[in-house]
């Protein structure tokens, strides 16, 4: 961690530069590495990826952030008053 405060930078954002990131974005993500965390010059890994032309990385990033949306829309749908009205009926 002193790494990332001393050249603001996270394990992820380091892990977007790699040539073969999937695996090691994954894994970060997995172990609660937060994709929407910017570094002190205001990026995101995924804004590192893409000023990279990294699309492998822009792709894992993406997917994860989608997967993420996805799993918190459902969780959250089932409790709006249009769910509970479908069900009561």
């Amino acid at each position: 961690m002193l790494f990332a405060i001393c050249w603001s930078e996270t394990p992820l954002t380091l892990a977007v530069t790699l040539a073969k990131p999937q695996d090691i974005i994954l894994m970060l993500i997995d172990g609660g590495a937060l994709l929407d965390f910017r570094s002190r010059t205001g990026l995101t890994p995924m804004h590192v990826a893409a000023k990279l032309g990294s699309c492998e990385a822009v792709k894992v990033c993406f997917c994860s952030l989608l997967e993420h949306f996805l799993q918190v829309r459902s969780i959250f749908l089932h409790e709006m008053p249009s769910h509970l009205a479908e069900t009561a009926i």
